[in-house]
């Protein structure tokens, strides 16, 4: 049981949003300041939203920052909003200043975030606050309650962000083997759709690696003594080599899987690449459950069936599935000496940005850079929407405004997928919140579906977005509901 609780990150993040917006919402919810506790509750929010991978002591440097910039960002918006020109200047170039700071490293990227969907929250709670100033004061205090918990179980367990980090990287290593598995056999039609996917989950695996790199880098800035550190650097040195391994051209499929002589072999090639992403699953598991790694009895054999069927071909056929086999041997045997792996000598080093703060925001200051032309164009998003909800008077055209935040990515093929994705999960949060507020219309049934949707919220974030879009809808139906009993409306 206890396994698998370790085992799933995101649920663990989920629970730990969950239990603060409960702490800070449910007492004040039973005694009547409905306000109060959910404004806590929405700062808890966007604090985990916020969150940076950090070691502790950078963690705790980070939620400072944090806190402060959303005090600014929520006073911010009650000084300028009676304003609507000074207002709408003062929303782009607070836009494009916060999108340029999260540049500036991973520490920085979820904090300016935060700020960003801190200063819409306010916008959206400025009709039923009762007095300007509990804003600034209930949306930044929600996110420390949020981080100082956050904080306390990172104390507890501090190397465990590091093997999360790690384990989502061989994850993401499992399922790229398993979609290169399929090209043993394929046909030249079928190369298309698996190449595409294969494509999208390279990406996926690129990011991992860099977060994971960043993370490791933090903690080596944070550490005096690595001596600790040096078994994840080796994982992650690890992780790298069989990423590049799977990642390189090995043949031309199509020519490999065509000639029928080779449909054992194409088979074999593929049970091998599918024992190696369990391997890799294996050692995930082991980051994160501390349950030993087994490495799989089955690989060593079906390495010694296809040397054995390559080397039966004539010589001037075997040059290709030789490279190949070589290749994925090289990955078996990595893994197999894992352990031996884990205790060498040598400490390996990590590549990192030496520039300073100031030469990373002014390598993003031209119009080349994709950071720049993303922040431009959200605030452009944000100045439209403003300018259309104060033109038609759009009752809680706020939603303009936070909906472009979410949906706005820094690629076009991102935000055409979110937007859909965005609609689709809307409708169908719309509808599920509507039908359970019917059945749970009492205030505590509505604090119920409030929390499990922000659990189920987080959950499904980094996996389907327009899930996670029905749970957040149902969450803000929830919420405003209970902060004005108008949240259906």
């Amino acid at each position: 049981m206890r396994q698998t609780f370790w085992r799933y990150p995101d649920r663990l993040m989920a629970l730990k949003a969950t239990i603060s917006m409960a702490l800070l919402s449910v007492p004040f919810v039973l005694t009547g300041y409905a306000y109060f506790g959910i404004t806590l509750a929405l700062g808890a929010l966007a604090g985990a939203l916020a969150e940076t991978d950090d070691h502790p002591k950078g963690r705790i440097k980070a939620l400072i920052l944090t806190v402060l910039s959303f005090v600014v960002s929520s006073a911010s918006v009650e000084i300028l909003r009676p304003v609507p020109w000074l207002f709408a200047i003062g929303l782009a170039g607070s836009t494009v200043l916060f999108i340029l700071i999260g540049g500036l490293g991973e520490r920085y990227r979820g904090v300016s975030f935060g700020a960003v969907l801190i200063a819409i929250y306010t916008m959206l709670g400025d009709s039923l606050r009762p007095a300007p100033y509990w804003q600034p004061i209930l949306l930044p205090a929600g996110a420390l309650g949020y981080g100082l918990l956050s904080l306390a179980l990172l104390y507890r367990h501090p190397w465990r962000l590091l093997e999360e980090q790690l384990a989502r990287g061989y994850l993401a290593l499992s399922a790229y083997l398993e979609e290169k598995a399929r090209l043993f056999p394929s046909d030249a039609e079928k190369q298309t759709t698996i190449r595409h996917r294969l494509a999208v989950l390279n990406i996926e695996m690129v990011n991992a690696l860099e977060r994971t790199k960043e993370v490791l880098n933090s903690y080596a800035d944070a550490l005096d003594d690595q001596t600790e550190l040096v078994p994840y650097l080796r994982r992650f040195m690890l992780l790298q080599s069989l990423h590049e391994r799977a990642a390189s051209s090995h043949e031309r499929y199509e020519l490999l899987s065509g000639n029928p002589d080779n449909e054992a072999l194409m088979e074999g090639f593929g049970q091998l690449l599918l024992q190696l992403a369990q391997a890799t699953r294996r050692l995930a598991d082991n980051l994160l459950t501390g349950v030993p790694y087994r490495h799989p009895v089955s690989l060593n054999w079906i390495v010694n069936a296809l040397n054995d069927q390559i080397q039966q071909r004539p010589e001037s056929t075997r040059q290709g599935l030789s490279l190949l086999l070589h290749n994925l041997t090289q990955s078996h045997r990595a893994l197999l000496n894992l352990k031996d792996i884990s205790q060498r000598k040598y400490i390996p080093r990590l590549a990192r940005d030496t520039r300073t703060l100031w030469e990373r925001l002014k390598a993003q200051l031209h119009w080349r850079h994709p950071r720049l032309r993303h922040a431009v164009r959200l605030s452009t998003c944000f100045v439209i929407g403003y300018g259309l909800m104060q033109w038609l008077h759009i009752e809680k055209g706020e939603w303009i405004l936070l909906t472009s935040l979410f949906v706005c990515q820094p690629s076009y093929s991102e935000t055409r997928r979110r937007l859909f994705q965005r609609i689709l999960g809307t409708f169908m949060g719309v509808a599920a919140g509507v039908l359970v507020v019917q059945i749970l219309p009492t205030q505590m049934g509505q604090l119920v579906l409030m929390l499990v949707a922000a659990f189920y919220f987080f959950i499904w974030m980094r996996k389907r977005y327009y899930i996670a879009v029905i749970f957040i809808t149902m969450f803000v139906l929830g919420a405003f509901n209970l902060l004005s009993g108008k949240g259906v409306a």
